[in-house]
């Protein structure tokens, strides 16, 4: 059973891991979104046990037994933080992957046979008739076109780099909202994780201590040479 009283950073573990399920998608985002929460769950899990194995003590154990139980594990969580680190990163990265390509097949984004007429004519625009063509291109879902004035170099189109932009979030948002929400969900799952994974291995880093942890298996083998001695003093 966990103990009733958690630190403060473990609490905040807790709590954060608590809020990812809570905004779990329920589209297609939802395995990677779940991946991200499995990995949060058992750097939860894992804190919680060294919490309790700190907390909990064994009155047949000596106090350097104790510290020495406490001082293996948190040196084993600190280890499996760095693995836990290193999956989060490959599952955030296809999950967005995953989520690009459907976004991608959903607006065609992609100039097509037309692509230099269509920049020929919003070329000859006056600026009010460009923002009324981009206005329609965007309502109407004619990606193609779009494209083949965003995805020209800009000494082709005069287009500016940041109305670019705009304008292909402006389309996709339009046209694509789920998998834009189910990225959104995933970069935020992801941001919320990898500052679980910071705390968690700070709470590890804050149970361990590799000098004492080497002082205290000094002393084992110490004893378990002298013990060794007696013995040999008594079978002669």
């Amino acid at each position: 059973m966990p103990s009733p009283v958690l630190e403060p950073r473990l609490r905040a573990l807790i709590h954060m891991r608590d809020q990812m399920i809570a905004k779990t998608p329920t589209g297609d985002g939802r395995r990677e979104h779940q991946a991200l929460i499995g990995e949060v769950e058992r750097l939860v899990d894992f804190a919680t046990a060294l919490h309790d194995l700190r907390t909990t003590r064994d009155p047949t154990q000596t106090d350097a037994a104790h510290q020495k139980r406490v001082l293996t594990g948190a040196a084993k969580f600190a280890k499996d933080t760095e693995a836990v680190l290193d999956r989060l990163n490959k599952g955030w990265a296809t999950g967005i992957l995953n989520i690009e390509d459907r976004i991608a097949a959903k607006v065609n984004l992609r100039p097509d046979a037309y692509a230099a007429e269509v920049r020929d004519l919003y070329r000859r625009m006056s600026p009010s008739e460009k923002a009324r063509f981009f206005t329609e291109l965007v309502n109407e879902g004619r990606g193609p076109e779009l494209a083949a004035i965003i995805k020209a170099p800009k000494a082709v189109t005069g287009l500016p780099d940041e109305q670019r932009r705009n304008y292909e979030a402006a389309f996709i948002s339009h046209h694509a909202p789920d998998e834009v929400r189910e990225r959104d969900a995933l970069q935020e799952a992801f941001d919320t994780a990898l500052v679980v994974h910071r705390e968690a291995r700070g709470l590890a880093a804050s149970y361990a201590n590799p000098a004492k942890l080497a002082e205290i298996e000094r002393a084992e083998n110490a004893a378990v040479a002298a013990q060794a001695r007696i013995d040999a003093k008594v079978t002669t």
